[in-house]
């Protein structure tokens, strides 16, 4: 959301009931609000989407709030925000309806934020269960925002910090973690609101260091992103992920690794050969792929020599100077780099 106010929007800050607006919107956030406790979308409205008189429009579990409403509430949340910050857990309720709705209009707004981790911390004494219910209801809070379609929070710093932050509180206090459902609910929506989401895949190598269920489990979680980065072959950030994951120990010491690199590999080069895809970071995972050694000679034969035929299209400039640049790169560093340590 942009932080810039023309006249209209400055005129109707001076003419509307900011505390009926901010009772409003607090109500979405409400832990009951969701039947299922599923993740709240929200979108922000352009002026003249909905009636004066309407400051927000909810079906099922999108919300839409007009910009201009947010602001006004913004301005009562900061009001209560720094009235009761200081108070502690007996206004936890005042303060996380007044960060709620900070946050959604300033994802980076750290004082929020951390006035939100004390009340987490202010917890301690409740039984496991009871904290995991709080716990819970705040990744569905900040869980919402970041797959929301909010360009600003999907990208958001200070957002995943937080994200983490929970977690790692929840580990500490020996709370489970679920990183498949993160990386599917959460991870992949947020990098599918916002391409080549660097923020959004650094949360989830950090998650990577947490599964749990073996071997089956990493596979799954692989299986996945391959998937995903099929369906966003231009997303460099994913296919970046994806290679860090097939290149861990982890990967590297399961059953039959090359085997598995390789049908990635042959089923990632046909899909780019029947597609015709020119994604320049598609072709860099490829190329650092079968550098790495760990394929098969038939995947990466027919690696070269899909970049052969590309040097010799004619009538495509774009796959030409893109398959010189992988073959260029892979006769520098490829012969070069050993193959990783791998279980025989």
């Amino acid at each position: 959301m942009s932080r810039a106010l023309d006249k209209d929007t400055i005129a109707s800050l001076n003419a509307s009931d900011f505390q009926k607006v901010y009772d409003d919107i607090v109500k979405v956030f409400d832990p009951c609000f969701s039947l299922g406790h599923e993740l709240i979308d929200f979108e922000l409205l352009g002026k003249g989407q909905l009636p004066e008189n309407v400051n927000t429009v909810v079906l099922e579990n999108s919300v839409g709030i007009p910009k201009i409403k947010l602001i006004q509430a913004f301005v009562i949340a900061r009001k209560v925000f720094f009235n009761f910050k200081d108070l502690g857990p007996k206004y936890s309720k005042e303060i996380r309806d007044a960060t709620s709705i900070i946050l959604l209009t300033d994802p980076e707004h750290l004082t929020a934020c951390n006035a939100r981790k004390r009340l987490v911390q202010s917890i301690r004494k409740k039984t496991v269960f009871e904290l995991g219910l709080e716990l819970k209801s705040e990744l569905r809070f900040v869980d919402s925002l970041l797959t929301s379609h909010l360009n600003r929070h999907t990208k958001s710093p200070t957002l995943w910090s937080h994200r983490r932050w929970l977690l790692e509180f929840g580990q500490s206090k020996d709370l489970p973690l679920d990183v498949s459902r993160d990386l599917t609910s959460v991870v992949m929506v947020a990098a599918e609101r916002h391409p080549r989401n660097y923020y959004a895949w650094s949360h989830m190598r950090w998650l990577m260091e947490s599964v749990e269920g073996g071997e089956t489990t990493y596979l799954t979680i692989i299986y996945n992103v391959k998937k995903w980065c099929l369906g966003h072959p231009g997303d460099t950030s994913g296919w970046s992920f994806l290679l860090s994951c097939l290149s861990s120990p982890t990967f590297l010491t399961a059953t039959s690794p090359i085997s598995r690199n390789s049908l990635i590999c042959e089923e990632v080069l046909g899909m780019a050969i029947s597609l015709k895809w020119k994604e320049e970071s598609l072709w860099v995972f490829l190329r650092t792929l079968v550098a790495s050694g760990n394929i098969t000679d038939k995947c990466r034969f027919a690696f070269l020599q899909t970049l052969e035929d590309f040097k010799e299209s004619s009538d495509d400039a774009k796959g030409q100077r893109i398959s010189q640049s992988a073959h260029e790169w892979y006769l520098e560093y490829g012969q070069n780099m050993p193959p990783h340590s791998i279980k025989t």
